[in-house]
């Protein structure tokens, strides 16, 4: 059976690394961001407001995506080697945790300021949707590589595998 090995690295920047969930998740973040602002501009919202509240949610949606990636995974490294917790590099973010503390940060940061929550919500759904949508897209890539290899499988995705090869 074929199962495609997919480098997770788009390119590298001298020694550095840059993968793909990573270009994926900054798509996302930009994307959202985007939307965001200029929905918010066209009913007359502050872009410099919503822009802060976005930096705040960004940020605070990183420490809450690496926050909970330590405890679910490697709650050794609190006592064992701190220094590790820092080093996002290395991998190890959690999507959940990502939009458990971006949501915390914006509720908060939307608390603060005289903007109206329900409807900042509803604009900020559709980058959540690309968030999500983009981030999982490479997983999705490598199973249709995987099913296109497997030979046992047969279908209506034959035509596409077809046209893969």
């Amino acid at each position: 059976m074929y199962i495609a090995k997919l480098n997770p690295y788009a390119f590298h920047i001298g020694p550095v690394g840059v993968h793909w969930y990573g270009i994926f998740m900054v798509m996302a973040i930009l994307g959202g961001s985007y939307y965001l602002i200029e929905r918010g501009r066209q009913l007359g919202e502050d872009p410099d407001a919503l822009s802060n509240i976005l930096l705040w949610t960004v940020l605070w949606g990183v420490v809450g995506a690496r926050v909970v990636f330590v405890l679910a995974n490697e709650p050794q490294w609190i006592w064992t080697d701190p220094v590790q917790i820092l080093r996002i590099w290395d991998g190890g973010l959690a999507i959940d945790g990502a939009l458990g503390f971006g949501v915390l940060a914006f509720w908060y940061q939307l608390r603060r300021k005289p903007l109206i929550f329900n409807h900042i919500v509803d604009w900020a759904v559709p980058g959540i949707d690309m968030s999500l949508q983009e981030r999982f897209t490479p997983i999705q890539v490598r199973n249709i590589l995987w099913l296109c290899g497997n030979t046992a499988f047969t279908g209506s995705m034959s035509r596409r595998c077809d046209a893969l090869r």
